[in-house]
């Protein structure tokens, strides 16, 4: 459903130096690009409308790519944000938003040509492929890893002097963390560090700009409708506010609706969306996507409250289930995988659901005490509404 001169090509998503390859030389083509889950990917095909389906090849190592941003209204990308019912969500991003993702952001980081990358995330997401569109315009190389994000890997690569920049996402910075001894000689020649949009707390983000002294370190927020809105620059913000998720650049705004949800506006935001296989406007009349992420702004810092559908409204005070997730971690670092979300309390409005796996069952008293130290952190006696 894409509009183009020539029909969308549908990708099936790889990580992939291949994968980075194809998609650049399509744009550059003038070609719609499609990401797909598999070979037989057909509602995606149908809803982009695309004619024919590429599968890249297998492809690891270093690699520097051809790709000069370009300043047009043409749709680059269309992609899909997945949804729990009905029809998946199509998004446009025209190449001007791909171009000015990649101008403040290569901007607020300094980069140059002399840039050696090891992209630890997959290139397929907005984040990875983001990585290379910044690297590839600054006349750099990136460093895709065959199986994934490895420490031991990144500090050998250090160590030869072959890399000087890192890309990952907190959970990844996480397990570099827990591996600090390995870097604490060699982290001061990174130059570069970009984190993704997961939350991170202010001492982890202490602890990364204090393991690699010497690095531009900006973490991101953002949606697929409107990648990359804010940066934090963790080297240089004070500490008071290294739990915002950052200031707006460039031509790129942001700011609060009645309800105290983030709304974004500049040239950055898609196009156009699709719902149901109907076509929609991406902004109101005055340019704003409205998302459904609730914040704050302050001294011009914006910090991100939770997704206003995810909420856990508890005796009239609100909980953001990732900050109960992220703290009930620091509290209890050996439990497996977990989640939080809300459920009904006939008295409090919403209760706290934890959800655990049958390995860690033996240990329900003590991650239910970390929920509702967690919990109080944030003003909330949530003892007795959590299940």
């Amino acid at each position: 459903m894409a509009t183009t001169s020539q029909p969308p090509v549908g990708l099936v998503a790889t990580h992939s130096i291949d994968f980075v390859r194809q998609v650049l030389a399509h744009l550059d083509e003038g070609r719609v690009v499609v990401p797909l889950r598999n070979a037989e990917d057909t509602e995606r095909v149908s809803l982009a409308g695309a004619e024919e389906v590429r599968e890249p090849k297998p492809e690891f190592g270093w690699a520097s790519f051809s790709y000069t941003p370009q300043e047009t209204a043409q749709t680059a990308q269309f992609l899909f944000t997945s949804g729990t019912e009905g029809l998946p969500k199509g998004v446009e991003l025209p190449h001007a938003a791909l171009a000015d993702v990649v101008t403040r952001l290569n901007d607020v980081m300094a980069v140059d040509a002399s840039i050696r990358e090891y992209v630890g995330i997959p290139v397929y997401h907005s984040f990875g492929f983001g990585r290379c569109r910044a690297v590839a315009a600054a006349g750099g190389q990136v460093f895709l890893p065959e199986h994934g994000f490895d420490p031991l890997q990144v500090a050998e690569m250090l160590g030869k002097g072959e890399i000087n920049a890192i890309s990952a996402v907190p959970s990844l910075w996480r397990i570099l963390l827990d591996a600090r001894s390995m870097f604490e000689d060699i982290g001061g020649a990174i130059r570069w560090i970009e984190i993704g949009s997961q939350y991170m707390s202010r001492e982890e983000k202490l602890a990364v700009r204090s393991l690699f002294p010497n690095a531009k370190i900006v973490q991101h927020y953002g949606l697929t409708e409107a990648s990359r809105s804010t940066f934090l620059e963790i080297h240089a913000t004070p500490q008071e506010h290294l739990e915002s998720v950052g200031r707006a650049y460039g031509d790129v705004e942001v700011g609060l609706t009645d309800d105290g949800r983030i709304k974004i506006r500049g040239p950055h935001v898609a196009s156009q969306l699709w719902v149901e296989g109907k076509a929609q406007p991406a902004v109101d009349a005055e340019g704003w996507y409205e998302t459904n992420d609730l914040g704050s702004l302050r001294d011009g810092y914006l910090y991100f409250g939770g997704r206003a559908d995810d909420i856990i409204n508890c005796g009239g005070l609100k909980l953001a289930p990732e900050l109960l997730e992220t703290r009930v971690r620091e509290l209890q670092p050996n439990i497996g995988e977990f989640a939080i979300a809300r459920m009904p309390d006939a008295i409090r409005g919403d209760g706290i659901l934890v959800s655990i796996t049958p390995a860690d069952a033996a240990e329900r008293a003590s991650i239910e005490a970390a929920v509702a130290e967690a919990a109080t952190a944030h003003g909330v006696n949530a003892r007795g509404a959590i299940a």
